[in-house]
């Protein structure tokens, strides 16, 4: 088991280590419920490309419109860079129904102003 680092501030993961566990191949998976973070969701599962970069965040969540827990994700389609800081650019939020895929949002990142504009280093 490894701990995931935690980054804090607006919009940001409250502080503190969530426990996370290698699923094998270029996944891994967190518990859910510390602090609200994944509220509603018992474990989020966070894969990656053959690069390290984050591709898509899979779990089980509760569907308002169904009164169900069921399968969503959030691929990552598109990386790009803002001041020198590689970020996901462009993704989808997605609910898995048992007819197919419903893609409810799809998103585009096409500006974006950092606070702190030199890029992180860690703990």
């Amino acid at each position: 088991m490894a701990r995931l680092p935690r980054a804090t501030g607006p919009g940001g993961f409250p502080p503190g280590p969530e426990p996370v566990h290698h699923l094998g191949g270029q996944g891994s998976e967190v518990g859910g419920g510390h602090h609200g973070l994944w509220r509603g969701v018992g474990l989020g599962a966070f894969w990656f490309d053959e690069q390290g970069r984050l591709a898509d965040i899979t779990a089980e969540r509760f569907n308002n419109a169904r009164k169900a827990i069921l399968p969503w994700s959030t691929p990552i389609s598109d990386y790009g860079q803002f001041a020198g800081i590689r970020v996901p650019v462009e993704g989808a939020g997605v609910w898995h129904y048992e007819q197919g895929a419903f893609p409810y949002i799809r998103l585009r990142v096409i500006d974006l102003e950092h606070n702190r504009p030199e890029p992180y280093k860690g703990l």
